[in-house]
């Protein structure tokens, strides 16, 4: 969950420094049921940072359809945001 923090911070490194950058990040569900991931979307959206989150949804998704090796069960399973 790392790289969520990393890239809200060098978005707003970007942003203080003026330069018309934006910061692209993906993470799956399993940064997605963790505190440090909402945390980030806070700073981000508090500070008005130019980064763009882009969630890997399993069931969307062919290449993690299986989820033989997430962390976590798929996200339809834990709450009731349905696709």
């Amino acid at each position: 969950m790392l790289i969520l923090f990393t890239a809200v911070g060098s978005a707003y490194a970007y942003k203080l420094a003026k330069n018309g950058r934006c910061v692209i990040t993906y993470f799956g569900e399993g940064a997605a049921s963790e505190g440090d991931a909402h945390a980030a979307f806070n700073f981000a959206a508090t500070l008005n940072c130019p980064v763009i989150f882009f969630w890997l949804v399993s069931e969307l998704n062919p290449v993690f359809n299986s989820c033989s090796w997430c962390i976590t069960p798929p996200y339809p399973q834990k709450s009731h945001l349905y696709f």
